[in-house]
């Protein structure tokens, strides 16, 4: 299974997320190629390209690089539809509703933490069969949304190793417009509601047991 993961990266740094994610897809002995928008711009030529060659495309977006998610997904949906695209990160998990109800070219999406839901999601698929995998959403055949109850919170010391080599150097140590720094993985979650930031609806999702930290 021929596996491509895109990250429409307008920031031009490193993701904690999506670097975690493909990181998990790799240690579950699967092949991955990683396409970063940083470096590698997500043209409409790329888009068919790659749903050309591949069986499935993994995306992870913010809202603020959601319609680059879309735009990316619809074009290799229109050169091959039968390539499988799955849509994770913080839009997915915030709108999955609405991302399921009104947005054709996502066949699935991940709904809360990734690392083990996609390695579950792949071994599913090459079974022939996802509908009862964690934390998955999708729509059945009568068009209506379904949202499977997710995994329980992973402890942060049982992640996948980290791979900062999925980025370029200039990702990971940032000098623009602040003094370099490079981030540290030390803790997971936040206890507060704020109205103007996600993390309310990770707290919904797992309660206290999604604020963590490492051993």
């Amino acid at each position: 299974m021929k596996i491509a993961f895109v990250y429409p990266n307008t920031q031009k740094k490193e993701s904690q997320g999506a670097g975690l994610i493909a990181s998990a897809v790799l240690d579950a002995g699967y092949t991955l190629d990683f396409y970063d928008e940083a470096y590698t711009p997500l043209t409409d030529e790329l888009a068919r390209q790659v749903g050309k060659t591949y069986d499935v495309i993994l995306l992870s977006a913010l809202t603020l690089n959601f319609r680059a998610a879309i735009k990316f997904a619809r074009r290799a949906k229109e050169a091959n539809p039968n390539v499988v695209t799955l849509l994770g990160g913080i839009h997915a998990t915030v709108e999955s509703r609405d991302v399921l109800e009104h947005i054709l070219c996502f066949d699935y999406i991940c709904v809360g933490e990734g690392e083990e839901f996609v390695v579950e999601f792949l071994i599913a698929l090459e079974g022939g069969d996802v509908r009862d995998v964690p934390g998955l959403g999708y729509c059945n055949d009568d068009g209506e949304v379904v949202i499977n109850p997710g995994l329980a919170c992973q402890e942060l010391d049982d992640l996948p190793r980290y791979r900062r080599e999925l980025f370029r150097d200039e990702s990971v140590v940032h000098n623009y417009p602040f003094p370099g720094f490079v981030y540290v993985h030390a803790s997971r979650g936040c206890p507060y509601r704020c109205s103007y930031c996600a993390n309310q609806n990770y707290l919904d999702l797992y309660g206290k047991a999604y604020l963590r930290t490492r051993s």
